[in-house]
């Protein structure tokens, strides 16, 4: 069992959470309330996972086989009251449910990690602004959200009887806490409106408690960096969007589990989405089709054995969407 100072530093934020609540006039309780969908569906030819024969475990002499084709869904739930601090500061407290899924009939897709629930309450204090198009500058900050976020979250083995259950040594609990940065660049409009360019930048500085590992190990330190950039056409209330990803994951920890390759990659590669957010009757909604092209090499920290079979190349596609509701639903910030 983990030590109890996450659960101790999660009840004193709900507290003081609550204290600004009850501050607020019980007539504003319904124009505070908010709920935030966000789900991604999309298929995977590796997920960087083995691509080498590898032989099974329980019979040597069996076929070897690989590891592809994966169908994952992740669903993340959130509602909660939201109250407005200052000028573009608010203070949100929420309860969070996330479910992940892979649907594919491999014994691969079965695993765990990519077949859990992990829910529980939290805050977050964000800084939130945009900006109109500025004539003076061939680019621009259009919009921005800083965050502040502390969660203890609890995970739970997937609805579907037929995947793997979460292993008795995995923690079963996780406070995270950190930074978050995301802010979206946009350029004047090239050759008479039929083209401009766009970037989107995300950054998260966190620390977490378990990160839902096998026991041991605990105290992670991850940071990450996501940068797409590309021209963008307008087609009617479309934008079509291709674009260059990197993503760059490291874990500032000095144990072995904060070596992991799955925590210390660089990804980066080709891709194409629609933006169809406009189509959404929803004001805020992101609503994406993407397909994109990724590979992968690994900090010289983490041990090659321990990615020596895996894919250094991943196929993928799917469907993103965003809804904010409520007190959010003018929220900038995309997921």
């Amino acid at each position: 069992m983990k030590s109890a100072r996450p659960v101790i530093l999660a009840l004193l934020l709900l507290l003081s959470v609550v204290s600004l609540a009850v501050a607020q006039a019980p007539a504003t309780l319904a124009e505070r309330l908010f709920f935030e969908l966000w789900s991604d569906n999309s298929y995977r030819s590796t997920n960087f996972g083995a691509d080498e024969p590898a032989y099974r475990e329980d019979d040597f002499f069996q076929p070897a086989y690989r590891e592809e084709d994966y169908l994952l869904s992740q669903l993340s739930l959130q509602a909660g009251l939201r109250t407005a601090v200052a000028d573009s500061l608010f203070f949100d407290m929420r309860l969070s449910f996330e479910l992940t899924g892979d649907w594919a009939n491999e014994e691969w897709n079965d695993a765990y990690w990519n077949n859990m629930v992990a829910w529980g309450p939290g805050a977050r204090l964000s800084y939130e602004t945009s900006a109109e198009e500025d004539e003076n500058r061939a680019l621009w900050v259009s919009d921005f959200n800083a965050e502040f976020f502390a969660d203890l979250l609890f995970s739970d083995d997937s609805p579907d009887q037929g995947k793997e259950r979460i292993p008795a040594l995995d923690a079963r609990d996780n406070f995270r806490t950190g930074l978050s940065v995301w802010s979206a660049i946009d350029s004047r409009e090239m050759f008479s409106g039929a083209m401009s360019l766009w970037a989107e930048i995300w950054a998260e500085a966190a620390y977490e408690t378990t990160a839902f590992a096998e026991e041991p190990a605990e105290d992670f330190y991850p940071l990450n960096l996501d940068i797409l950039a590309g021209p963008q056409f307008p087609v009617g209330r479309i934008a079509v969007q291709p674009y260059a990803a990197i993503t760059v994951s490291c874990d500032l920890g000095d144990e072995a589990w904060n070596k992991e390759p799955w925590l210390n990659n660089v990804t980066w590669g080709p891709g194409f989405r629609l933006s169809m957010g406009d189509l959404v009757p929803i004001a805020e909604a992101d609503l994406y089709l993407y397909a994109e092209y990724l590979e992968v090499d690994y900090f010289s920290r983490v041990d090659e054995e321990s990615y020596a079979y895996s894919a250094d190349e991943d196929f993928r596609a799917g469907i993103e969407l965003y809804l904010p509701f409520g007190a959010t639903r003018d929220r900038i910030k995309r997921h």
